[in-house]
């Protein structure tokens, strides 16, 4: 047979796990909301500065010119824009014509 106070710590345990799942619940949504919309805005930033200094290095390179794309690829990852993104070089076709020494992949 319960008493009361059993029934009452019972009622009360139950309502707080159900509100701590529910906090983290929430806050897990939000962190990863936070994390995506930052992740992406630092992708669009690094690519708008870097768009500029890659057009100015490409207009005078000619097709298949490694030491270019080389120098190009060792400005790109010394820059302080870049962060932490790796940085490939594609033709028209989206095949790698030149990758950084050590690519970091992001999962």
């Amino acid at each position: 047979m319960k008493t009361i106070r059993s029934k009452l710590m019972s009622i009360y345990m139950v309502t707080t796990a159900v509100v701590l799942i529910a906090i983290l619940l929430l806050f897990n949504v939000g962190m990863r909301f936070y994390f995506v919309k930052n992740a992406r805005e630092e992708l669009r930033s690094t690519y708008a500065a870097m768009n500029i200094l890659v057009e100015r290095q490409l207009s005078s390179v000619g097709q298949g010119d490694t030491t270019v794309l080389s120098e190009l690829s060792a400005a790109l990852t010394a820059s302080r824009l870049s962060g932490s993104t790796g940085f490939y070089i594609l033709n028209e076709n989206f095949r790698i014509l030149f990758q950084t020494e050590n690519p970091k992949i992001l999962i």
